[in-house]
Protein backbone atom coordinates (compact mmCIF):
# COMPACT_ATOMS: atom_id res chain seq x y z
CA UNK A 1 0.00 0.00 0.00
CA UNK A 2 0.84 3.80 -0.65
CA UNK A 3 2.99 5.10 2.77
CA UNK A 4 0.87 7.97 3.07
CA UNK A 5 -1.48 5.04 4.70
CA UNK A 6 0.97 4.59 7.19
CA UNK A 7 1.46 8.26 8.14
CA UNK A 8 0.10 9.74 11.03
CA UNK A 9 -1.99 13.00 10.65
CA UNK A 10 -3.32 15.47 12.82
CA UNK A 11 -6.54 17.21 11.83
CA UNK A 12 -9.43 18.77 13.58
CA UNK A 13 -12.61 17.14 14.64
CA UNK A 14 -16.06 18.56 15.53
CA UNK A 15 -18.92 16.78 16.81
CA UNK A 16 -22.68 18.65 16.63
CA UNK A 17 -25.18 17.71 19.44
CA UNK A 18 -28.99 19.07 18.95
CA UNK A 19 -29.05 19.72 22.68
CA UNK A 20 -32.58 17.86 24.55
CA UNK A 21 -33.21 16.12 21.68
CA UNK A 22 -35.83 14.38 22.95
CA UNK A 23 -37.74 16.87 24.28
CA UNK A 24 -37.64 18.34 20.85
CA UNK A 25 -39.07 14.84 19.53
CA UNK A 26 -41.28 14.72 22.21
CA UNK A 27 -42.68 18.23 21.34
CA UNK A 28 -42.58 17.79 16.89
CA UNK A 29 -43.30 15.58 14.60
CA UNK A 30 -40.17 13.28 12.91
CA UNK A 31 -39.91 14.85 10.03
CA UNK A 32 -39.17 18.17 12.17
CA UNK A 33 -36.22 16.42 13.73
CA UNK A 34 -35.44 14.41 9.97
CA UNK A 35 -35.55 18.53 8.15
CA UNK A 36 -32.95 19.60 11.51
CA UNK A 37 -30.72 16.98 11.08
CA UNK A 38 -30.59 16.86 7.24
CA UNK A 39 -30.13 20.57 7.46
CA UNK A 40 -26.84 20.28 9.52
CA UNK A 41 -25.79 17.63 7.53
CA UNK A 42 -25.96 19.83 4.25
CA UNK A 43 -24.20 22.85 6.16
CA UNK A 44 -21.29 20.81 7.00
CA UNK A 45 -21.51 18.56 3.75
CA UNK A 46 -20.51 22.18 2.09
CA UNK A 47 -17.96 23.36 4.98
CA UNK A 48 -16.29 20.17 4.39
CA UNK A 49 -15.81 21.00 0.66
CA UNK A 50 -12.02 21.55 -0.52
CA UNK A 51 -11.16 19.56 2.79
CA UNK A 52 -8.29 17.18 1.72
CA UNK A 53 -9.40 14.23 4.15
CA UNK A 54 -13.14 15.33 4.82
CA UNK A 55 -14.75 12.62 6.99
CA UNK A 56 -18.47 12.99 7.95
CA UNK A 57 -20.93 10.66 9.89
CA UNK A 58 -24.16 10.66 11.72
CA UNK A 59 -24.70 10.19 15.20
CA UNK A 60 -28.27 10.23 15.15
CA UNK A 61 -29.48 13.59 16.52
CA UNK A 62 -25.55 15.22 15.40
CA UNK A 63 -22.56 14.63 13.67
CA UNK A 64 -19.04 14.17 13.94
CA UNK A 65 -16.73 15.36 10.99
CA UNK A 66 -12.86 15.86 10.18
CA UNK A 67 -11.30 18.68 9.30
CA UNK A 68 -8.00 19.71 7.53
CA UNK A 69 -7.34 22.78 10.32
CA UNK A 70 -8.56 23.74 13.10
CA UNK A 71 -9.97 27.51 11.44
CA UNK A 72 -11.89 25.17 9.59
CA UNK A 73 -13.53 23.51 11.70
CA UNK A 74 -14.25 26.36 13.55
CA UNK A 75 -15.79 28.41 10.60
CA UNK A 76 -17.72 24.95 10.15
CA UNK A 77 -19.07 25.17 13.79
CA UNK A 78 -20.24 29.11 12.86
CA UNK A 79 -22.01 28.00 9.49
CA UNK A 80 -24.17 25.47 11.68
CA UNK A 81 -25.15 28.36 14.56
CA UNK A 82 -26.11 30.59 11.72
CA UNK A 83 -27.70 28.16 9.64
CA UNK A 84 -29.83 26.25 12.47
CA UNK A 85 -30.36 29.92 13.85
CA UNK A 86 -31.55 30.83 10.52
CA UNK A 87 -34.16 28.33 9.16
CA UNK A 88 -35.71 26.53 12.40
CA UNK A 89 -37.22 28.40 15.46
CA UNK A 90 -35.76 30.33 19.26
CA UNK A 91 -35.94 26.91 20.68
CA UNK A 92 -33.54 24.43 18.79
CA UNK A 93 -30.13 24.54 20.34
CA UNK A 94 -26.90 22.56 19.20
CA UNK A 95 -23.58 22.15 20.96
CA UNK A 96 -20.44 21.95 18.97
CA UNK A 97 -17.21 20.09 20.58
CA UNK A 98 -14.14 20.87 18.93
CA UNK A 99 -10.38 18.75 19.64
CA UNK A 100 -7.19 18.67 17.32
CA UNK A 101 -5.67 15.03 17.35
CA UNK A 102 -5.36 12.18 15.72
CA UNK A 103 -7.30 9.05 15.13
CA UNK A 104 -7.84 5.98 12.69
CA UNK A 105 -10.03 5.23 10.05
CA UNK A 106 -11.89 1.99 9.75
CA UNK A 107 -14.25 1.03 6.82
CA UNK A 108 -16.44 -0.76 9.50
CA UNK A 109 -15.54 1.58 12.34
CA UNK A 110 -15.12 4.83 10.92
CA UNK A 111 -12.55 7.19 12.88
CA UNK A 112 -11.20 5.92 16.17
CA UNK A 113 -8.76 6.42 18.70
CA UNK A 114 -8.31 8.68 21.82
CA UNK A 115 -8.57 11.89 20.13
CA UNK A 116 -12.27 10.87 18.46
CA UNK A 117 -12.63 9.89 23.11
CA UNK A 118 -12.18 13.23 23.51
CA UNK A 119 -14.43 15.44 21.18
CA UNK A 120 -17.41 12.96 22.56
CA UNK A 121 -15.85 13.43 26.08
CA UNK A 122 -15.98 17.18 25.86
CA UNK A 123 -19.45 16.93 24.31
CA UNK A 124 -20.22 14.85 27.43
CA UNK A 125 -18.89 17.36 29.35
CA UNK A 126 -20.80 19.95 28.05
CA UNK A 127 -23.86 17.70 29.18
CA UNK A 128 -23.06 16.79 32.52
CA UNK A 129 -21.76 20.02 33.57
CA UNK A 130 -24.19 22.67 35.17
CA UNK A 131 -22.13 25.66 34.67
CA UNK A 132 -21.83 24.62 31.26
CA UNK A 133 -25.24 23.75 30.69
CA UNK A 134 -26.71 26.82 32.17
CA UNK A 135 -24.86 28.92 29.40
CA UNK A 136 -27.43 27.59 27.26
CA UNK A 137 -30.29 27.77 29.65
CA UNK A 138 -31.00 31.62 28.39
CA UNK A 139 -33.85 32.00 25.97
CA UNK A 140 -31.06 34.18 23.44
CA UNK A 141 -28.47 31.36 23.47
CA UNK A 142 -28.99 29.20 20.57
CA UNK A 143 -25.44 27.47 20.22
CA UNK A 144 -22.39 26.69 22.50
CA UNK A 145 -19.08 25.84 20.64
CA UNK A 146 -16.54 24.14 22.90
CA UNK A 147 -12.79 23.50 22.19
CA UNK A 148 -9.76 21.61 23.69
CA UNK A 149 -6.98 23.74 24.39
CA UNK A 150 -5.06 21.30 22.16
CA UNK A 151 -7.58 22.85 19.02
CA UNK A 152 -7.33 26.54 20.21
CA UNK A 153 -3.84 26.35 20.43
CA UNK A 154 -3.76 25.04 16.45
CA UNK A 155 -6.46 28.13 15.65
CA UNK A 156 -5.19 31.78 14.00
CA UNK A 157 -4.27 34.43 16.42
CA UNK A 158 -7.78 36.42 15.49
CA UNK A 159 -9.68 33.23 16.33
CA UNK A 160 -7.82 32.59 19.60
CA UNK A 161 -8.33 35.97 20.30
CA UNK A 162 -12.36 35.98 20.53
CA UNK A 163 -12.34 32.93 22.16
CA UNK A 164 -13.81 33.07 25.72
CA UNK A 165 -12.67 30.82 28.70
CA UNK A 166 -15.12 29.07 30.74
CA UNK A 167 -13.23 26.68 32.63
CA UNK A 168 -10.87 23.62 32.78
CA UNK A 169 -12.07 20.35 32.87
CA UNK A 170 -11.11 16.63 32.95
CA UNK A 171 -12.07 14.21 30.52
CA UNK A 172 -11.71 11.04 31.60
CA UNK A 173 -8.73 9.13 30.10
CA UNK A 174 -7.00 12.51 28.99
CA UNK A 175 -4.33 14.04 30.29
CA UNK A 176 -4.85 17.00 28.62
CA UNK A 177 -7.63 19.00 26.92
Amino acid sequence: PATRLFEKRTEAFLVVDLVKSTELLRNQDDLFLIKLVATMGKILDRALAGQEKSFMKCTGDGFLTRFDTADAALAAALALDRGVSRHFPEFVKIAVALHWGSALYREEEGLIGKDIHAVFGLEKVRSESFALGGLLQTESARSLILMTQSFWNHLAKESRDRSVLVGAFQIKGLDEL
